[in-house]
C-alpha cells in the first residue's frame, strides 16, 4: 500500500525571540512521510496530503485515517501520492530532537512556516509534494494544526491546492482573554509528564487525559508514538511523554501571540477551504463558527461540515465518519481542477506554445483579467 519512512528537515527560522534558548539554535522538524507502492496513473491527478495535529498529540494521530484513505484510493480509482504527517517543533519526536533547544514561546503562525519547510524540503529532495498540474497538495490540520494548515495556505498558496480546518482556533475576540485564562488554569492541572509505570501511563491516556474519548485503535497509536523511557539519576525507568508539560502549555498559550493574525488572514486566503467542525465541540466559541465561515470570501469556502457526532476532538473519536469527510473533499478537488484549471489555464490550452501565451498574457493584461489572478476561485 505504502512505504513509511521517519524523516528530519530544517525548521523555520531564525524564529521569535523566546522561541529557542539560544538565537542561533535550530530547530528540527520529525514527519512521517508514506508513499504510495502502486505505479503512479499515466494521466490524472496525484493527490498529495499534509496533516498537523492538536495540541498535546502528535503525528500518529491521523495514521488510521492514512490507512483507509490509501485503502480508499485504490479501490476507487483515485491515486494518493505522497503523505506526511509533521510532528510540530515542541511536540513528539520533534520535542526530542529539539531538547535543550526549546524556549518557552510557541507561535502558532510559525507552525504554518515550519508546515511549508517540510513541503519544499521533499520537493527539493526527493521531487515530492509538487503542487502542479499534474500534484496537488492539500492541508489538513486539527485545532492548533488547522490553525498552523490555514496560515501556510495564506503565506505560500501556490505551494498548496486547498486546505482543511478541522475544530481550527481561528477566532480571536480580545474580549475572551479572561474565559481562556481561567480555561488554562484548569488545563495544567489535568497535565502529567512522568510516570513510574506503563500502566500508570495508559491509565493516564485511557481514563484520565483529554484523549480519553479518542478511538480505540487511533488512541493506541498514538499513545506508542507518543511514549519515552527514560533512566534517572538513580536508575530507575521512568515513562514520559514526548510532549512535556511545559511545552504543552507553551502551546496552549502561544495561541494568545498568534490569533489575531490567524483571524486576520482568512479574508485574504486565496485556496479552496473545506472548514470542519464539531456539532457538540465546545472549545471554540459558538460565535466563532459563522465569522469564519463569513470571514473566507465566498469563491474559496468550497465545502463546510458540521459533524454530528464528537467534539473538539471528532477527528481522533470518529475516525471513520473524519475519513469519509477527506475522501469526499478530495474528490471535490480533483473534479474541480480537471474541470476548472485544466480547462481555462493558457499554458494548457496553448500546449505550451510561447508566442500564442505571450498574445493571451497582453490581451487579459489590457483588459484587466489579471487584477485578482489567473484562476478566479482556484
Amino acid at each position: 500500500m505504502y512505504r513509511l519512512e521517519t524523516k528530519v528537515a530544517d525548521a523555520y527560522g531564525p524564529r521569535s525571540p523566546g522561541s529557542t534558548n539560544l538565537h542561533t539554535d535550530q530547530l528540527s522538524l520529525v514527519y512521517n512521510k508514506y508513499k504510495s507502492n502502486s505505479a503512479p496513473p499515466q494521466t490524472g491527478i496525484r493527490i498529495n496530503l499534509i496533516f498537523s495535529h492538536g495540541t498535546g498529540m502528535n503525528k500518529s494521530i491521523w495514521k488510521y485515517h492514512i490507512d483507509k484513505l490509501y485503502a480508499s484510493s485504490a479501490k476507487q480509482g483515485w491515486y494518493l501520492d505522497t503523505v506526511v504527517s509533521i510532528d510540530s517543533v515542541n511536540h513528539g519526536d520533534s520535542a526530542v530532537v529539539n531538547d535543550g533547544k526549546l524556549g518557552p514561546i510557541f507561535r502558532w503562525d510559525e507552525g504554518g512556516k515550519d508546515i511549508l519547510q517540510v513541503i519544499k524540503h521533499e520537493q527539493a529532495t526527493t521531487g515530492d509534494l509538487k503542487n502542479d498540474y499534474t500534484h496537488r497538495n492539500i492541508l489538513i490540520g486539527h485545532s492548533l494544526g488547522g490553525h498552523s494548515s490555514v496560515l501556510a495556505a495564506f503565506y505560500e498558496p501556490n505551494v498548496v491546492d486547498s486546505v482543511m480546518p478541522v475544530e481550527a482556533v481561528l477566532y480571536y475576540n480580545p474580549q475572551h482573554t479572561e474565559r481562556f485564562a481561567k480555561i488554562f488554569g484548569k488545563i495544567s492541572a489535568l497535565l502529567i509528564d512522568e510516570f513510574d509505570s506503563y500502566d500508570d501511563y495508559k491509565e493516564f491516556f485511557t481514563s484520565f487525559s483529554f484523549f480519553k474519548t479518542l478511538h480505540p485503535e487511533v488512541q493506541k497509536v498514538f499513545m506508542e508514538d507518543e511514549l519515552l523511557k527514560v533512566v534517572n539519576n538513580n536508575g530507575e525507568v521512568k515513562y514520559r511523554t514526548k510532549a512535556s508539560m511545559v511545552n504543552q502549555m507553551a502551546s496552549y498559550l502561544g495561541s494568545s501571540y498568534s490569533l489575531e493574525l490567524g483571524t486576520k488572514s482568512l479574508e485574504n486566503l486565496r485556496v479552496p477551504v473545506c472548514h470542519v467542525i464539531a456539532e457538540n465541540g465546545n472549545w471554540n466559541p459558538k460565535e466563532s463558527i459563522p465569522h469564519i465561515r463569513k470571514t473566507i470570501p465566498k469563491e474559496y469556502l468550497v465545502q463546510t461540515i458540521d459533524m454530528p457526532k464528537g467534539a473538539h476532538l471528532v477527528n481522533g473519536e470518529c475516525p471513520d465518519e473524519m475519513t469519509e469527510v477527506i475522501e469526499n473533499f478530495i474528490k471535490l478537488r480533483i473534479d474541480d481542477f480537471k474541470e476548472q484549471i485544466l480547462s481555462i489555464d493558457p499554458e494548457i490550452t496553448t500546449n505550451g506554445d510561447r508566442q500564442k501565451l505571450a498574445e493571451i498574457h497582453k490581451e487579459k493584461l489590457l483588459a484587466g483579467a489579471y487584477r485578482y489572478g489567473y484562476y478566479g476561485k482556484l
